[in-house]
C-alpha cells in the first residue's frame, strides 16, 4: 500500500515517463482487468473511478512499448477495443530490447509493485 510521502511523489508527468519491466506490466494488467471489472459494478462512482484507472493503462503500456524500443504513443492502442487486447498480449510476451536504452536507463524489477506502476 502506497504511503503518504510516495502519493507526496506522485505526478502524472513521471507515469508517462521512462520504461516498465515486463513482470511488473503484468501484475499492472492483471490489477487493472480485475479492478476494472469489479469497478464496472458499482453504478455511477465506480465508472467514475473507471477513467483514472484507464489513464494509469495507456500509461502503463505506453511506458511498456518504450520499454521494447518502441514509441510511447503506441500505448493510445489501450482505447481501441480489439487492438487494444491484441497490444496488451503483445507487450505482456515480447521481451525488452537492447533499443530502449534511448529511453530511460532499465527499469529495476526488484521495486515495488506499486511503485513501478505509478513510477515513484
Amino acid at each position: 500500500i502506497p504511503t503518504k510521502e510516495d502519493l507526496h511523489l506522485f505526478s502524472v508527468e513521471k507515469l508517462f515517463a521512462g520504461r516498465l519491466d515486463r513482470e511488473n506490466y503484468i501484475y499492472g494488467l492483471v490489477g487493472g482487468v480485475i479492478l476494472g471489472t469489479a469497478l464496472s459494478f458499482v453504478p455511477i462512482i465506480g465508472w467514475i473511478l473507471l477513467f483514472p484507472l484507464g489513464v494509469i493503462g495507456i500509461a502503463i503500456m505506453s511506458r511498456r512499448f518504450r520499454d521494447i524500443g518502441m514509441t510511447g504513443w503506441l500505448g493510445l492502442l489501450g482505447i481501441i477495443p480489439v487492438l487494444g487486447f491484441l497490444a496488451a498480449l503483445y507487450l505482456a510476451v515480447t521481451k525488452e530490447s537492447p533499443e530502449a536504452e534511448r529511453f530511460g536507463p532499465k527499469p529495476d524489477p526488484k521495486r515495488r509493485f506499486y511503485r513501478a506502476i505509478l513510477n515513484i
